[in-house]
């Protein structure tokens, strides 16, 4: 082979390596790679924010079942592209679609979703029956009806997390490489490395805003009814509960109830509980005119004009809101 054809061929092969590792890094909606003794999963879909398809919900499931299985993995990592958010949580947009033409898509991604959501303990959208009546006073009602979002420390304050780090590129990024240089992974070592870097970004005066604002949700979200709640806000007449009435007021009437009602339900119930009763009422609600209503109106014509069936929280009946929380046939129940 003369120096020529040498070159050529190794031209090649750089090229055909350079393709390959691009075609990895821009198509593949989730990445799953094995570092040592540790998981590493990258969901890969920035443009869509990282929302779960049906085949991330699979290969990560799957994935997760094997390393399960494996002893010598002691630690998974899940990440996202992209600088926006790490995930957007199930593709709505796809499930409406997949409803609108009867597709078994509705009921086959969220039986894999859910239960991929108990194997890693993955919260952004489900789980919220569990986890949320479980935080301090009314915060977790507030956060479930208003759809508001905690940030930064509040989110610590709130016990959603157990840490909290600077958002900056460079800061995650450096935590990663400590994580993965850990030999031998432990809830103790883990804490430790977090703690230490939490400690550069001290609490200051988070504290007080926090509870001045828990003070004044306990107060105005406390109630055995949605209906008790909107009077205690429509009473109390302060610019920001006068927002928040203004809120509640643009959601949808039947999604208010039912998350009021599975918040109470969920504050006796086990994680696989709360999954299995919010399985049955995802399953409801992609047969629901509100739902294919708000996935058009907020993703698809992005008018923001919904219009709600029915229209008010009081002509939402007691038969109907049963109706999200029945059993569904014993072959449709969720398994894990």
């Amino acid at each position: 082979m003369t120096l020529r054809m040498v070159r050529r061929f190794c031209w090649k092969r750089l090229a055909s390596s350079i393709l390959r590792s691009f075609s990895t890094v821009t198509t593949d909606e989730v990445i799953l790679e094995r570092i040592g003794n540790k998981g590493i999963v990258t969901l890969n879909r920035p443009k869509a924010l990282n929302a779960l398809s049906m085949t991330m919900i699979r290969k990560i499931l799957n994935q997760m079942k094997a390393w399960k299985e494996d002893s010598s993995v002691k630690m998974i990592v899940v990440k996202g592209t992209g600088d926006k958010i790490f995930c957007a949580g199930g593709d709505a947009r796809a499930v409406a679609l997949a409803a609108k033409k009867e597709d078994p898509l509705t009921e086959e991604f969220f039986r894999e979703e859910y239960r991929l959501n108990f194997l890693i303990g993955f919260f952004a959208s489900v789980g919220g029956s569990h986890f949320l009546p479980r935080l301090q006073g009314k915060l977790g009602r507030y956060l479930a009806l208003t759809s508001c979002r905690l940030t930064g420390h509040d989110v610590v304050k709130a016990g959603v997390a157990t840490h909290f780090v600077n958002s900056d590129s460079v800061c995650i990024k450096t935590i990663e490489e400590d994580l993965l240089k850990i030999e031998s992974p432990s809830l103790q070592k883990v804490d430790k490395l977090l703690c230490e870097t939490q400690e550069q970004f001290p609490m200051k005066d988070w504290d007080l805003s926090f509870q001045l604002l828990l003070r004044k949700i306990n107060t105005l979200f406390d109630g055995g009814s949605l209906n008790a709640i909107i009077e205690n806000l429509k009473r109390d007449k302060s610019e920001w509960a006068n927002q928040h009435l203004q809120t509640l007021f643009k959601m949808s009437p039947t999604s208010l109830k039912v998350i009021f009602h599975q918040l109470e339900l969920g504050k006796n119930m086990s994680l696989q509980e709360c999954l299995k009763m919010e399985y049955r009422i995802s399953q409801r609600f992609v047969k629901n005119q509100d739902f294919l209503e708000g996935v058009r109106a907020f993703l698809i014509d992005k008018d923001n004009k919904p219009v709600w069936m029915p229209p008010t929280v009081e002509e939402v009946s007691d038969s109907v809101l049963k109706s999200y929380f029945a059993a569904l046939p014993e072959d449709k129940e969720l398994v894990f």
